[in-house]
């Protein structure tokens, strides 16, 4: 029995095979940057030679053809397709760069305008809480809060070394400890020009690695250090002249699950300055 044709059908259903597959994981990726399963396949559709009508664009991509010129318009949109006039009228595909570019533009354009309104909501919002004494009824300069997440954590720190002017302690393993310095440099940079010490309590003794940013004397972490203590303090913590900052959980907690305990009140942050510097 002649097996070549069974061969060459078994050959192009491999060849169909592994378009589709190719053609599946490229959607997945394309709707990663954002645009829906319609959209990616046009835009799939429309890198397949020159420009194609709306129609070629639903056969090729697998379109519903009520649905096509939605899909085609949003493409336009989000900078992913060029409109062709003519009879009829034909699109084509952008450049993956050029439309790359085109998104980033619009999602830093809707970014800026979500902290815009952030920050307009903020202002409203510390003005009438400011007037309504709530802050005055429950002491809340000498206050305790918890916070959850580092990013919310970091805001917080980067507030405290902002409002700091005399010192800034930080107590962490030398990785943790670059990390704090590295993400929240431009505070950092601005506390150390107007003068506040930057001390840093950190077991590096036990640091392999001499390139390390902790031992390096020309890593922007060394350079924000004023004093560099060998120590192991068992909590991780920030203080400043009258903050506290305590992490309960431990270093190897993902970021989305820290938790911070931060305290305002003078005679706390004092007590446990007293307590990490005292010499051994």
């Amino acid at each position: 029995m002649d097996q070549a044709p069974i061969k060459e059908s078994f050959k192009n259903h491999s060849a169909v095979t592994t378009s589709e597959a190719m053609n599946t994981e490229l959607v997945g990726q394309l709707r990663t940057l954002g645009l829906n399963q319609y959209e990616a396949q046009a835009y799939l559709a429309l890198t397949q030679g020159g420009p194609k009508s709306a129609g070629e664009v639903a056969d090729i991509g697998n379109i519903a053809r009520p649905r096509v010129y939605d899909v085609l318009d949003k493409l336009q949109q989000k900078g992913f397709a060029s409109l062709k006039s003519g009879r009829p009228v034909k699109y084509a595909a952008m450049p993956l760069e050029e439309a790359i570019t085109t998104l980033k533009k619009h999602k830093e354009d809707r970014l800026m305008d979500e902290i815009s309104k952030i920050d307009e909501m903020s202002g409203r919002l510390a003005k009438q809480l400011s007037t309504s004494g709530t802050s005055k009824r429950y002491n809340i300069e000498e206050n305790v809060w918890t916070l959850r997440g580092r990013n919310a954590i970091y805001s917080r720190l980067a507030q405290m070394v902002d409002r700091s002017k005399h010192h800034v302690i930080l107590s962490s393993p030398p990785d943790n400890i670059a990390r704090k310095i590295n993400d929240n440099l431009p505070h950092f940079e601005k506390a150390k020009n107007r003068g506040v010490k930057v001390h840093v309590l950190s077991p590096i003794s036990k640091l392999l690695d001499k390139r390390h940013a902790l031992h390096s004397p020309n890593s922007h972490v060394s350079k924000i250090v004023t004093t560099l203590m060998d120590r192991h303090v068992p909590t991780r913590m920030i203080l400043t002249d009258d903050e506290a900052m305590l992490f309960l959980t431990n270093d190897h907690t993902l970021p989305e699950d820290e938790v911070g305990l931060w305290i305002k009140n003078p005679h706390i942050s004092s007590t446990l300055k007293e307590l990490t510097l005292a010499k051994k």
